[in-house]
């Protein structure tokens, strides 16, 4: 099958399973269209449709038709299971119906014995109603007194079941009417499943299917009139003389008597305008064996005009709210009211009246705004509760492939998918993608970066070492560590909100990071040239003589002890000598330690009456570089 959104290009509809296998039947359900509302600056906006409903065939044994109802994606391409054994008959016409004025609601009939009616057992048909565009199905619940002990339970033993679209003479407003917001009339009974008509009676719901109330005892022919105000029923299986009319939705009963010639009619058909906004109906039948039709006029039940006060509640006007089984009155993203006339107002609403729908508040996204995506089904929790969208066995999630246009990475889209129909923003985001690079594409990018990084964070440390050295000659990074940590623990003392709080672990984890990678090449890096220093040359000597490593020390001061390499140092070699080493250059003997320590000392203190007179300009001499690089004549070392 085929779709197209503009009649000149069209692609293939994905159903899950085996895209091989045709289906005996398909029956394009009506779709629901975008509506318009206003915000509450009085800017008109359109909402979006909700792609496509179909219902597809899976059982044409005769006495035993059903399938399974999918709702697409935005343009119809993509289906998933909505609801399985949905009922139809042998023309294929399906037990589905929206509800007028109202986006996102619909009801449906199920096969509750769908194998055993396929052993010739008969249908057992159980009713279900969506409020959210198919993503989720409620059986009905009844408010007062039942036959049974719960009102509606998931299994529907003990819930409210309506005849639907297979039987009904008159498919037009079989349920409800555009005109009348949050009204819906059907025939059915309480239990376990749909019973004969002769057993059913009428029931009224005025929150758009959430709850339902019985108005008359035994099956009624239902009209709305006035965009709701007026509601009109006659017996279906009897004859009648008189019509029952009701002008405060069905909490009380009028009766009207039928003209003489039209006593003891069997009604057939009661209809009036499609939007349901005229007081005037139609009546058909049969009375004496003919043919009857009769015109009734209900201009004169309420003469007073309603008065419409979009500022005030005080009025004749009230505003209605959809709402879920929860009592939560964000439906498909949005919090929507309606303007319709309250029950007990005594007035007339008019043709000319159009309902304004308000958008009161767009809704943060949650799990009730997501739908399984294709390939994908709920499970079924025994609490009835919400259960996770899980891949079908054998199928696998929707993706694109590295042939698809020119990018580097195909995409597998997520279990679930957003509603359509809803408008929500921010909160949960369950339909986010994955990608995932080519597999060639990758490997050549793993390579090219593993070498590229390296190279580039090499030079950038060595172009900022550089410069750093350059600036600071004598700035070492302990030095660096030491000035920077007091000021980050100040920092965290200070319990910075907002932004700064958001970054300050981020920035502390970088430079702490940062901190140690420099320090350990920069280790590294000292312990190499420390090593090989003695085959260097003389001012890559002087340098690491300078800027000895903390790792591998073998003395109190820190630095490493190498072997001289050979007699003839020159001047500027600037080598770590052991103490008994210094001593014996200066003293010719290993054994003068102590005439050693009392020229070092003598040293010191020299320096200390320096630094007293030129504090600016007193730099701690090491002792080595004092008596083992000067070269000293025979009358300096007498």
């Amino acid at each position: 099958m085929h779709v197209s959104s503009d009649g000149h290009t069209s692609s293939v509809a994905q159903f899950p399973g085996d895209a091989h296998t045709m289906d005996p039947a398909y029956t394009v359900l009506e779709p629901a269209a975008g509506f318009e509302y206003t915000d509450s600056n009085g800017h008109t906006h359109t909402t979006p449709g909700s792609g496509l409903m179909m219902h597809v065939t899976k059982s044409i044994s005769p006495g035993s038709e059903w399938g399974t109802l999918y709702t697409s994606n935005s343009n119809g391409t993509y289906y998933r299971q909505s609801l399985e054994y949905v009922n139809r008959d042998e023309s294929g016409l399906v037990d589905f119906e929206r509800i007028r004025g109202l986006e996102g609601i619909a009801l449906a009939n199920v096969v509750s014995n769908a194998q055993s009616a396929h052993n010739g057992t008969p249908k057992r048909l159980q009713s279900m109603v969506t409020l959210d565009g198919g993503a989720r199905w409620h059986y009905l619940r009844v408010d007062g007194a039942t036959p049974c002990s719960q009102t509606a339970p998931q299994s529907g033993s003990c819930a409210l079941h309506l005849h639907g679209y297979t039987e009904v003479s008159d498919p037009e407003n079989i349920y409800s009417a555009k005109g009348a917001i949050g009204l819906v009339m059907g025939v059915g009974n309480v239990g376990p499943h749909l019973t004969h008509i002769g057993q059913a009676s009428t029931y009224l719901s005025t929150n758009g299917g959430v709850s339902w109330t019985q108005v008359r005892k035994g099956p009624m022919w239902h009209e709305f009139g006035d965009h709701g105000a007026l509601l009109i029923v006659a017996d279906r299986i009897h004859p009648v003389s008189v019509v029952e009319y009701s002008l405060d939705r069905g909490s009380s009963w009028l009766t009207l008597q039928l003209p003489s010639e039209a006593q003891h009619v069997r009604v057939d058909v009661l209809t009036t305008s499609p939007d349901s906004t005229s007081r005037k109906f139609v009546l058909f039948g049969q009375a004496n064996g003919r043919n009857v039709i009769v015109g009734l006029d209900f201009s004169g039940a309420q003469p007073r005009a309603c008065v419409f006060n979009a500022d005030s509640t005080e009025g004749d006007f009230e505003l209605f709210s959809p709402q879920t089984m929860d009592a939560n009155r964000c439906l498909l993203g949005r919090q929507v009211e309606y303007y319709r006339r309250k029950p007990r107002a005594m007035c007339s609403v008019g043709e000319e009246f159009r309902s304004v729908r308000q958008l009161a508040h767009i809704c943060e996204c949650t799990k009730y705004d997501y739908e399984c995506n294709h390939n994908f089904v709920r499970e079924t929790l025994s609490d009835g509760s919400l259960g996770k969208c899980v891949l079908i066995e054998g199928m696998s999630a929707p993706r694109t492939n590295c042939t698809q246009g020119t990018k580097d990475y195909f995409i597998i889209e997520a279990a679930y998918r957003k509603i359509p129909q809803s408008i929500c923003r921010n909160g949960l985001v369950l339909d986010r993608p994955t990608e995932v690079w080519c597999p060639g594409k990758a490997r050549s990018v793993a390579i090219f970066w593993s070498i590229v990084l390296p190279v580039v964070f090499l030079t950038l440390a060595y172009v900022a070492y550089k410069r750093w050295r350059d600036q600071y000659p004598y700035l070492r990074l302990e030095d660096i560590g030491t000035a920077v940590r007091p000021a980050l623990r100040n920092l965290h003392a200070q319990r910075p909100t907002g932004l700064i709080q958001q970054l300050q672990p981020i920035f502390t984890t970088a430079l702490s990071t940062f901190s140690a990678v420099a320090g350990a090449a920069r280790e590294s890096t000292l312990w190499a040239v420390d090593k090989a220093a003695p085959y260097l040359p003389h001012a890559i000597q002087r340098w690491s003589y300078e800027h000895p490593p903390r790792w591998g020390a073998q003395s109190l001061d820190g630095r490493s002890r190498h072997t001289i390499r050979g007699s003839n140092l020159s001047r500027f070699t600037y080598h770590p000598l052991s103490t008994n080493e210094a001593a014996g250059r200066v003293f010719g003997s290993h054994e003068l330690q102590d005439e050693y320590d009392e020229v070092e000392a003598g040293f010191n203190h020299f320096l200390d009456d320096e630094r007293d007179e030129t504090e600016q300009d007193a730099r701690v001499v090491d002792r080595q570089v004092l008596f083992a690089n000067a070269e000293f004549s025979d009358e300096e070392e007498v």
